[in-house]
């Protein structure tokens, strides 16, 4: 599979975190006990699984995409092969 960059998992990562810090930085916590207990809520792991399943299915559905253009290529090219032969009979 082709992994996803590890800026566009980070960035991803990063709104999770942003999420769950704004109720605590909105009740006056510091940046540093914010992000803490935002990164211990249960919210915050809810969007981490919650991503994980989407680059999941993202991953699948580029394994089946890459397994399909494969399939295909692989036909053409026996097709290609086949036309070559019957021209030299």
């Amino acid at each position: 599979m082709i992994p996803l960059p590890k800026c566009r998992i980070i960035r991803h990562n990063l709104i999770c975190a942003a999420k769950a810090m704004t109720p605590y930085l909105d009740a006056g916590e510091s940046s540093t006990a914010a992000d803490a207990k935002g990164r211990a809520s249960f919210s915050y792991g809810e969007e981490l699984k919650a991503l994980s399943a989407q680059l999941r299915d993202a991953e699948t559905c580029k394994a089946e995409w890459e397994s399909a253009r494969i399939q295909w290529e692989s036909a053409r090219r026996l097709l290609s092969m086949q036309k070559e032969l019957g021209k030299m009979q």
